[in-house]
C-alpha cells in the first residue's frame, strides 16, 4: 500500500477483467487522458515509483507498449492540483492465486479534488473495470477497518486484511458499488430493501452512498448508518477486523 501521509481520498476497484491485453489498455488511457473534466486526467506514467514519464513527451502508444512489454501495468500520477496517484494490479497469469476478482486499481485522491470529482472518478472506474465489488471512502477510514499490526521478532509488521472478495465482501463505505457478478454469488444484497435516496443501479450493479458528504466518513453517525446497512443486508458476509 502507499505510504500514509495527508488524509486523501481511497478508491478501489476489483476484477476479473482481462486488463492486461492492449486494447484494453490503450482505451482505458485514452479514455482517461481525454476526460471531460480536465482535472482529472493523469499527466505521467511508469512501471512503479517514481512515476516521472509524462505524457506531453511520450505517447499513449509509448505507455501501453511499456505495459505490455513489461507484462506488469503501469502507475499514473497527476502532479497538478488534484493530485493522484493510481495503481493498477494486474499479472499475466494467476497461476496459484485462488481469488474470484485478482485484478482492478487504487486511487489516492487528494481531498481538495471534492466530493463531486471523487465520485466522478470511483464512476469512471466501475466503467472501465467492470468490477465485482468498489469502494470509495477515505485513506485513514480504510486504515481503520482493514490495516493490522502485529509484534514479531523483527518489530512490528502492518498488514492491511480483509480487502479480497472471496467468501467475504470487504465491507460498507461511503459509496459502495456491487457489480453484477457479485449480487449473483450474494442474492441477498439485491434483494434487501435500502433507503431508496441511497441506492441506485449503475451499470447493471447497485451503486449506494450512504450519506452525502465524505466529512461524515468515520463519524459516529456515519459508522451507525454503515452498520445498519451491512445488518439489513447481512453481517456476516462482510469483513470484520480482528480485535
Amino acid at each position: 500500500m502507499m505510504r500514509t501521509d495527508p488524509e486523501k481520498y481511497f478508491i478501489e476497484v476489483h476484477t476479473d477483467k482481462d486488463i492486461g491485453n492492449f486494447e484494453f489498455a490503450g482505451s482505458l488511457l485514452n479514455a482517461w487522458l481525454h476526460h471531460h473534466d480536465a482535472k482529472l486526467r493523469p499527466e505521467y506514467f511508469g512501471l512503479g515509483e517514481p512515476i516521472r514519464k509524462s505524457f506531453k513527451e511520450h505517447s499513449v502508444a509509448d505507455a501501453v507498449t511499456q505495459w505490455n512489454e513489461a507484462q506488469i501495468p503501469l502507475m499514473l500520477r497527476r502532479g497538478s492540483a488534484p493530485a493522484f496517484t493510481v495503481n493498477i494490479k494486474w499479472r499475466p497469469n494467476k497461476g496459484q492465486d485462488t481469488r474470484p476478482y485478482p485484478w482492478g486499481s487504487s486511487i489516492w485522491l487528494a481531498l481538495k479534488a471534492g466530493d463531486d470529482r471523487a465520485s466522478e472518478l470511483f464512476r469512471f472506474l466501475i466503467e472501465w473495470f467492470d468490477p465485482a465489488f468498489g469502494m470509495l471512502t477515505t485513506w485513514s477510514d480504510l486504515k481503520n477497518k482493514h490495516l493490522t499490526r502485529q509484534e514479531t521478532r523483527l518489530g512490528i509488521e502492518e498488514k492491511f486484511v480483509g480487502l479480497d472478495v472471496n467468501r467475504t465482501v470487504p465491507g460498507v463505505y461511503w459509496q459502495t458499488y456491487f457489480g453484477k457478478e457479485l449480487l449473483r454469488h450474494f442474492p441477498r444484497i439485491g434483494a434487501t430493501k435500502i433507503d431508496a435516496a441511497k441506492a441506485e443501479t449503475y451499470r447493471d450493479g447497485l451503486l449506494l452512498c450512504l450519506f452525502q458528504s465524505s466529512g461524515a466518513i468515520g463519524s459516529e453517525s456515519g459508522r451507525e448508518i454503515e452498520r445498519s446497512v451491512e445488518a439489513e443486508i447481512g453481517s456476516d458476509i462482510f469483513f470484520r477486523k480482528p480485535t
